[in-house]
């Protein structure tokens, strides 16, 4: 799956940084995904994820391998798959427990956590932690960063967000005005 992207991250690298500084339940947040190791480990560590990628092809690799699969286990004689951390017994006969499944991941799909259905309800949370984590200077940063990009996306609901809106306020950001760029940095 990592192979076609040429800067994968070394998940125990990862997984140290995450363990490190986030707890169980924050949002790690990474603006450049590719291939989704972060949000893999991220997840793994019982951690929320947001991540933005431009490319649509690394895109679709990340959702692809972030995607929970039905497993057997030979001990019990049944199928269960791993949804947040918990496994659950979708039982012995491989085609319901593929029924199951499909009728568990269309559930998960259509859930969003209470305000973490917008753009701005999960940027937020994320900047609850950097005021309360970070450094004064870090948070500030963060802040101008993402006050920039919601001022730009609006109040788009997080299904909606797409590489498009990334690109296009990066693209914006590199506007140069007078020799200095535009009011995306700080």
């Amino acid at each position: 799956m990592t192979k076609h992207h040429p800067a994968v991250f070394n998940e125990r690298l990862v997984r140290d940084l995450i363990r490190s500084y986030s707890v169980t339940g924050n949002v790690v947040l990474d603006c450049f995904s590719g291939v989704g190791t972060t949000a893999k480990i991220a997840l793994l560590n019982n951690r929320r994820y947001l991540g933005f990628e431009i490319y649509q092809f690394y895109h679709d690799l990340a959702v692809k391998r972030l995607e929970p699969r039905p497993f057997f286990r030979n001990q019990t004689q049944s199928w269960y798959v791993q949804i947040d951390g918990k496994q659950v017994n979708l039982g012995r006969d491989e085609a319901e427990a593929r029924r199951q499944y499909h009728d568990l991941m269309t559930k998960r799909r259509e859930a969003a956590p209470p305000g973490l259905d917008t753009v701005r309800g999960v940027l937020n949370e994320y900047l609850a932690f950097a005021e309360a984590n970070r450094s004064k200077r870090t948070f500030e940063v963060a802040l101008a960063h993402l006050t920039s990009f919601l001022n730009h996306v609006g109040r788009l609901k997080l299904s909606k967000l797409k590489p498009y809106h990334v690109q296009s306020w990066l693209d914006s950001c590199y506007t140069v005005r007078d020799g200095d760029a535009s009011d995306c940095w700080m």
